[in-house]
């Protein structure tokens, strides 16, 4: 059986946008495929931290864990400042993860730029491999702006594209997107809908290599 990690800033009940529906729906998907997923996210609020659990992994089904955290650090005065301090919870939330387990982590699953630190982090600590979801680019957000906010998030972003092992978009529209404007290797590039969990599950088996088909025993 497959088990991941996936990170992610939005997961319900904390919605800013699409992204929490479809990290959502990837997820109870995988779940049904017989993928155990071990989400680790930003609370909504203090009262929600903590693990949550959504399916026991027996007959073939899988298991869905959801761990929320905080941010370490209270006050900040600038987004960039907050996702790093984010990003170091998730880091040691998610090392707690794979010692707890034995290592037993086949790969992490990063939603968008905010992530991609932590992904990087664990990717050459943990010997992990690396998948990149991206949702928007901050290129389309930002309308292609220059500013020093903008062109920080876009940096991120490429190396993301450069360390990921495979980056997941929802369309060939972002596909093209990603080659011409951030000049990643068209091979490199996946495309398959975060509503549909079957694509994703492929992609995810052509990355570990120790997976055939959903609900399978690990080789």
């Amino acid at each position: 059986m497959l088990r991941i990690l996936l990170l992610t800033w939005e997961y319900p009940p904390r919605i800013v946008g699409e992204l929490a529906f479809a990290v959502r729906d990837l997820s109870e998907g995988l779940r049904k495929l017989g993928v155990e997923t071990i989400i680790v996210t930003l609370a909504d609020s203090p009262v929600a931290l903590g693990v949550e659990d959504k399916g026991i992994g027996n007959s073939g089904i899988g298991s869905l864990q959801i761990i929320r955290v905080g941010n370490p650090v209270g006050t900040h005065i600038h987004i960039l400042t907050w996702a790093m301090t984010l990003m170091t919870e998730f880091e040691r939330v998610s090392a707690e993860v794979y010692y707890r387990l034995n290592g037993n982590i086949d790969l992490v699953d990063a939603h968008e730029w905010l992530c991609v630190t932590a992904a990087l982090n664990l990717k050459d600590s943990l010997n992990l491999p690396f998948v990149f979801s991206i949702h928007s680019t901050e290129a389309q957000r930002s309308l292609g702006s220059k500013g020093p906010l903008s062109q920080a998030i876009k940096s991120i972003e490429a190396i993301g594209f450069g360390e990921a092992s495979r980056v997941i978009v929802g369309s060939q529209e972002k596909k093209i997107h990603l080659i011409s404007d951030y000049g990643v290797p068209p091979e490199k590039i996946d495309i398959a809908d975060a509503f549909r969990a079957e694509e994703v599950f492929r992609i995810y088996a052509s990355v570990t290599g120790n997976i055939k088909e959903p609900g399978l025993p690990r080789g």
